[in-house]
């Protein structure tokens, strides 16, 4: 049996300081080193997109007011260090509102990176990222914790996927 090498980078943004800069600022060796996996997983931590207004329902609570997005280029980041799969389910990838979110689905999806844990209903968050690697079969699911997510999905409203029924979208992916 081959062996499968799946990295989890954690929390990534793409843009921010590094919006514009050669890919050198990040070195060489973190680069080659990503590459040696079969599959790259990060949580994007931010919307994607420009022009869009910062959520509203954020701005107005001083506990979730910092905004964190990326500009459209910027996703080339996450092509260039290999990113295959990113987790929109975090407190920044509503940031844009759901016109952003929208945004960062569909350059994600021109970028032919996939993603989980957001949606335009929880039906569309909750959905998983099914895929076959070496003859094995894996089903990568996000979400954000119920008491805390700044826009919670629901069966009629844009957002992250919570931890609600966690346990039942664990088995229904199996």
């Amino acid at each position: 049996m081959s062996t499968i090498k799946i990295a989890f980078v954690g929390d990534i943004c793409p843009g921010g300081v590094l919006h514009g800069s050669p890919l050198t600022c990040i070195s060489k060796e973190v680069v080659d080193y990503l590459k040696k996996f079969d599959l790259r997983l990060a949580n994007l931590e931010s919307a994607i997109g420009e022009g869009f207004s910062f959520d509203q329902d954020k701005m107005r609570n001083p506990k979730w007011c910092n905004i964190i997005y990326s500009k459209n280029e910027d996703v080339q980041r996450l092509k260039e260090i290999g990113i295959d799969i990113v987790s929109l389910a975090n407190n920044h990838v509503t940031d844009l509102g759901f016109e952003g979110l929208i945004h960062t689905i569909q350059v994600l999806d021109q970028n032919n990176i996939l993603h989980f844990g957001a949606g335009r209903n929880n039906s569309e968050a909750d959905e998983p990222v099914v895929m076959n690697l070496k003859g094995k079969r894996f089903a990568f699911l996000g979400f954000y914790d119920t008491e805390v997510a700044p826009h919670p999905a629901t069966e009629d409203s844009w957002g992250v996927s919570t931890s609600d029924n966690l346990i039942k979208r664990i088995k229904k992916a199996k």
